[in-house]
């Protein structure tokens, strides 16, 4: 009797196993792996070859050379905003007035005084943000050289040095993210970050990954909902998977948030930017996006505003 069950059970598990190796080989028939070291940092990514696309299968760890000052995150990394720095800013006004001492700011002939960029500086330096400053000056071309070189040497390297140290203290506080996950990245970062042979994927190219693996044409261009009830179990990481292996890593959200962070859904959601951008408004364009959920069916297709930091996965150039 013992052995009738075991026989059944193990039957029933041959079963199981045999259906989602059928359901997935009618999915996708042409599924094969790989790997691609990044030259520019040594990271090793795996791949995966689905149709007559090849993917990276892991999400990407490059860090751009200056952090988040160029809109690369960890998950929790404090933001670096030059608009808001405050690094080096005493030092940065003492330059500005040293070199209003040494000629190399000077007013412009015929000036009332409140308009003389001499007197704006020497007064206002310490009441707004080098931003600001350099902002207001953009009528005496000479004036704002002088400052941009001035913020350039002091404020950014100072700003590199502290989005490294925020690094840091993310991924301490967060169990090494960015090893496990990868970074997050602005849209406008996305543009300059695959490297040769490699480049973000379009929404065309997320279609047809989709379709690949089982989504209907209809379901395929459906925009802000779920959709399909197969891709997902095949492109996530769970028993069914192709390999893709999309990680449910959270993100960094823009605009209003909870908690005090823009930085939430980890281990509940993954979002990953396509390069597609549509138009929201005359002066707003929004990124295409793909979202998995834990327990959520589907797969979604929506759009976000750009600067928002998610997730990328890469595709190969044919």
């Amino acid at each position: 009797m013992k052995k009738l069950i075991v026989l059944a059970i193990s039957i029933f598990i041959l079963q199981s196993c045999n259906k989602k190796d059928s359901e997935l080989s009618i999915s996708n028939p042409d599924i094969t792996y790989g790997e691609f070291t990044d030259d520019r940092d040594g990271n090793t990514y795996k791949t995966i070859k689905i149709g007559d696309q090849t993917w990276m299968s892991e999400n990407l760890r490059y860090r751009l050379p200056k952090g988040s000052y160029e809109g690369c995150y960890t998950y929790g990394e404090a933001n670096i905003v030059l608009t808001q720095l405050t690094v080096n800013r005493t030092v940065w006004a003492d330059s500005v007035k040293a070199s209003i001492a040494k000629g190399e700011i000077v007013n412009p002939p015929g000036l009332p005084l409140a308009q003389q960029p001499v007197f704006i500086l020497t007064n206002l330096i310490n009441m707004f943000t080098p931003s600001v400053m350099i902002g207001r000056m953009v009528a005496y071309p000479n004036v704002q050289n002088v400052l941009i070189r001035i913020n350039n040497n002091l404020l950014v390297p100072a700003s590199i040095a502290q989005a490294a140290l925020n690094l840091k203290n993310a991924d301490n506080t967060h169990n090494d993210y960015s090893k496990r996950y990868g970074y997050m990245y602005k849209h406008e970062a996305t543009t300059h970050i695959a490297p040769e042979g490699w480049r973000l994927p379009t929404d065309e190219d997320w279609k047809i990954l989709e379709s690949n693996l089982g989504m209907s044409a209809t379901e395929l261009e459906e925009l802000n909902t779920w959709r399909g009830d197969k891709a997902d179990r095949f492109l996530i990481n769970t028993n069914q998977s192709s390999g893709f292996d999309a990680q449910l890593a959270g993100a960094r959200v823009y605009g209003s948030f909870a908690y005090g962070t823009p930085f939430m859904n980890k281990d509940v959601s993954g979002y990953y930017w396509t390069s597609t951008i549509v138009q929201d408004t005359d002066s707003t364009e929004l990124g295409i996006v793909r979202n998995f959920m834990r327990n959520k069916n589907g797969v979604w297709r929506g759009t976000s505003k750009k600067e928002a930091a998610y997730h990328i996965r890469l595709i190969k150039n044919n």
